[in-house]
């Protein structure tokens, strides 16, 4: 593991207090994930660098705190962990979090973040394979105003602990979570796509999910008529819905999109099989792979 840490790269974890005010109090941090993926001509490129690290900074404003360090210096720093890390696949975890002890609740001074970024090569996921995964619909509402999901802060995740109970139960893979009026929004980590003849949804950005880059960019390439005609000779129509569980059940395919699982198949959800037509997340599978390895 590799982690810039202070505008110098070390080799082990970042050192944390564990009187540390975010560890007692969930924030105030926002953290990012990315993926850097080998292309075509040896070379290893974090895909949609830009856009994270601005998402990051976007995330800080939104809590109130500022990240002391430009977007171009962050840009450089994940880089150089990449060249350090050698010409593989990796994974980068950038992490802004106020550095103070849990008394300081009552009396902070400071508004700037420290900034940690670390970096590990990232192993294939099972959960990646053709069978896809099997998913419950949870009672957790994480919705917007309670949750800014805009921002990508820990307190927006600690629902996780709530839907644990419900996966270990059920020995399912992920649960999708609710909003205030009931629709479902998102998975745990992710955001998903619902696929029903030649209409795609995805629910809509209102504040409930997070504006997720790897969901827009699947929704590029579904929206890229040109590219679907020539070499697919399909053109879908992708919406922004709200999604029911109905919409969910009765679905030809559902598939999770984020990040670290790239673009992840639902088998199951509540019990009921996912088994339609499929051809439109293999269409996915094939091109995210090649806009991210720099094949398109």
């Amino acid at each position: 593991m590799k982690v810039w840490s202070d505008r110098r790269i070390i080799d082990n974890k970042a050192p944390l207090d564990s009187f540390s005010y975010p560890l007692h109090y969930g924030g105030p941090a926002v953290w990012e994930g990315m993926r850097a993926y080998v292309q075509e001509d040896g070379s290893c490129k974090i895909f949609r660098l830009k856009e994270h690290v601005q998402r990051l900074r976007d995330s800080s404003k939104i809590i109130g705190y500022n990240i002391p360090y430009s977007n171009a210096e962050i840009e450089q720093a994940c880089e150089a962990l990449v060249q350090q890390n050698g010409n593989k696949d990796l994974y980068l975890r950038p992490i802004a979090y106020l550095n103070v002890d849990a008394e300081s609740i009552h009396g902070i001074q400071t508004k700037d973040l420290k900034l940690d970024i670390y970096c590990v090569p990232i192993p294939k996921l099972h959960r990646n394979s053709e069978k896809g995964i099997r998913m419950v619909v949870s009672n957790v509402i994480r919705a917007y105003p309670q949750f800014t999901m805009q921002a990508k802060t820990p307190a927006n995740y600690a629902d996780i602990t709530q839907v644990q109970p419900l996966l270990d139960q059920t020995g399912v893979q992920d649960a999708f979570l609710l909003d205030n009026q009931g629709y479902v929004v998102e998975a745990t980590v992710a955001n998903f796509f619902v696929v029903k003849g030649d209409v795609i949804m995805t629910p809509p950005n209102k504040g409930s999910i997070l504006p997720g880059i790897t969901r827009r960019t699947v929704a590029e390439v579904l929206g890229d008529s040109a590219l679907m005609f020539s070499k697919y000779k399909k053109v879908p129509r992708v919406v922004e819905k709200d999604i029911t569980k109905a919409d969910l059940y009765t679905a030809d395919c559902v598939f999770l999109c984020g990040t670290y699982a790239e673009v992840v198949k639902v088998s199951e959800i509540d019990g009921r099989a996912i088994d339609g037509d499929d051809s439109y997340f293999r269409i996915i599978q094939t091109e995210y792979s090649n806009v991210v390895r720099g094949r398109k």
